[in-house]
C-alpha cells in the first residue's frame, strides 16, 4: 500500500468540489484524464488484474461482478503526513452503469474519500490523472453525520478496466484517520451479443435466396455463469456488402419476445457479406455479427463447333457477367482410350460480353480423333467453385 497527502488541487479546487459534493451527495463529474494507456495485465473476463489489495493501477484487486454486484470489506491506515489507497478494477463495457457505495465503519472519525478512474488512467497518484467521478470526504449534514460516499449512476463511456480508488485524506483540513470500511459496488451490464444461428457452410445455387436468423443475447453474470443466456429486446438491421467492406441496409426487425430474429436475403448473383446489426436500447449497447454466404455461377455445358481438321471453338455462357477478356473459364478434356476417359489438360476459354452474361470461347485443336469428354470449370472471389455438367464431341 502507498501513501498520499490529500493534495491534488489547490484549496479553491477542493472547495468547489467539496461544494458539488454536498450539494448532489453523488458523482461529480470533472476534467478528462490524459490520454494515455495503462500498463497492466491484459483483461481475459470481468475485473482481472493480479492479486492482493493494489495501492495503484498496476496491482489493482479484480472485483468480478456475482449478480451484477460486488462487495469488499477492507481497513485504511492513516497518519499525519498520508493516508492510504485500496484500488480496485472492475471491467465496463460501453454503456454500462455503475454505482460504487463506500461506508466507513466510524465516519465521524475517518475521512475517507473514493475516486473512479478511467481505462486510460495509468497512476492514481499523479497530478495529471483526474478521475472520472469523485466523492471527497463529505461535510457534515444537518442531522450531525457524514453524508454517504457515493458515485451513483456512472455510464462508463468506453469499454474497458476502470479504477476505483478507495482512501483515507489527509492534509488540507483532512485529518484523515484509521479504521474499517465496506465497499459495495452495482454494475447494470449492458453488454450483447448477436448470434447468427444458420452461418451457411455451403454456397447457395445462382441467384437462389436465404434466411438469416439468430438470436441477440446478453450476459449479466458472463465472469461466473460464462453464459451469453438473457435475451434482448430491440431493434436489429440486416445489411449487405459484395465486398465486405462498404454495407448497406435492406432492413430492419423488432426481435421477437425470446430474442430471435429472421430475414430473408435478396437474390443476388454474387457471394455476399451480411452484418446484423443490434441498434442497442437506453439499456443496452449495440453489437453486431457477421456471416459470408457463398454462391455458385451459372456455367453452362461447352459446346464444341468444327471450323478445321480437328479443329473446333469450345463455348458456352457464364453467369453473371464477367470482365470481357479475361480467363474466366477453363475447358477440362478427357479423350476415350482403351475403354477409359484419359485426362488430357485444359483450355482456357475467355469471357466476352452477351447481354447481361458472358460468353467464354477458346479455339482448340485436338491431338487425335475419336471421342472426347468436355467440362467447363469457373472459381473466382466472387463465387464458389463451379462445373458444369459433361459435354461430347467426335473430333473428325
Amino acid at each position: 500500500m502507498g501513501n498520499r497527502s490529500f493534495s491534488r488541487w489547490s484549496t479553491a479546487a477542493l472547495a468547489t468540489a467539496l461544494f458539488a459534493a454536498m450539494v448532489f451527495a453523488s458523482s461529480t463529474a470533472i476534467a478528462s484524464p490524459a490520454v494515455k494507456r495503462a500498463t497492466r495485465p491484459v483483461a481475459g473476463t470481468i475485473g482481472i488484474a493480479t492479486v492482493g489489495i493494489g495501492e495503484n493501477i498496476a496491482g489493482a484487486t479484480p472485483l468480478p461482478m456475482v449478480g451484477g454486484t460486488a462487495a469488499f470489506s477492507g481497513h485504511l491506515t492513516a497518519d499525519a503526513i498520508g493516508g492510504e489507497d485500496d484500488v480496485f478494477d472492475i471491467f465496463l463495457t460501453a454503456g454500462e452503469v455503475v454505482t460504487v457505495d463506500m461506508t466507513a465503519a466510524d465516519p465521524a472519525t475517518t475521512d475517507f474519500a473514493v475516486y473512479l478512474f478511467g481505462p486510460d488512467a495509468t497512476d492514481i497518484w499523479s497530478l495529471d490523472e483526474d478521475p472520472l467521478a469523485y466523492v471527497d470526504p463529505s461535510f457534515w449534514n444537518e442531522e450531525g453525520v457524514k453524508k454517504p460516499l457515493t458515485i451513483s449512476s456512472f455510464k462508463a463511456p468506453k469499454t474497458g478496466h476502470y479504477f476505483i480508488d478507495a482512501f483515507t485524506a489527509v492534509g488540507s483540513d483532512y485529518s484523515g484517520g484509521s479504521g474499517d470500511y465496506t465497499l459495495s459496488v452495482n454494475v447494470e451490464r449492458r453488454g450483447t451479443i448477436v448470434a447468427i444461428a444458420n452461418q451457411p457452410t455451403s454456397a447457395l445455387a445462382f441467384k437462389d435466396s436465404t434466411a438469416i436468423m439468430g438470436h441477440v443475447y446478453y450476459a449479466y453474470d458472463l465472469l461466473y455463469s460464462g453464459l451469453w443466456n438473457v435475451v434482448a429486446a430491440g431493434d436489429v438491421t440486416l445489411l449487405a456488402s459484395d465486398d465486405g467492406s462498404d454495407y448497406f441496409p435492406l432492413g430492419t426487425r423488432t426481435l421477437e419476445a425470446d430474442g430471435s430474429y429472421l430475414f430473408e436475403t435478396p437474390v443476388y448473383d454474387r457471394k455476399m457479406h451480411y452484418l446484423v446489426q443490434f441498434s442497442g436500447t437506453g439499456a443496452l449497447t449495440p453489437s453486431t455479427a457477421y456471416a459470408s454466404v457463398n454462391m455458385y455461377a451459372s456455367l453452362t455445358n461447352a459446346s464444341a463447333s468444327r471450323y478445321g481438321i480437328r479443329s473446333y471453338t469450345l463455348s458456352g455462357i457464364l453467369a453473371p457477367r464477367h470482365t470481357a477478356g479475361s480467363s474466366a473459364v477453363r475447358v477440362y478434356l478427357w479423350r476415350y482410350v482403351s475403354g477409359k476417359w484419359k485426362a488430357s489438360g485444359y483450355a482456357t476459354a475467355k469471357a466476352s460480353n452477351y447481354g447481361f452474361k458472358s460468353k467464354y470461347s477458346v479455339k482448340y485443336k485436338f491431338s487425335y480423333t475419336g471421342k472426347w469428354r468436355m467440362q467447363a470449370y469457373h472459381s473466382d472471389s466472387s463465387h464458389a467453385t463451379t462445373r458444369s455438367g459433361y459435354s461430347y464431341v467426335t473430333v473428325k
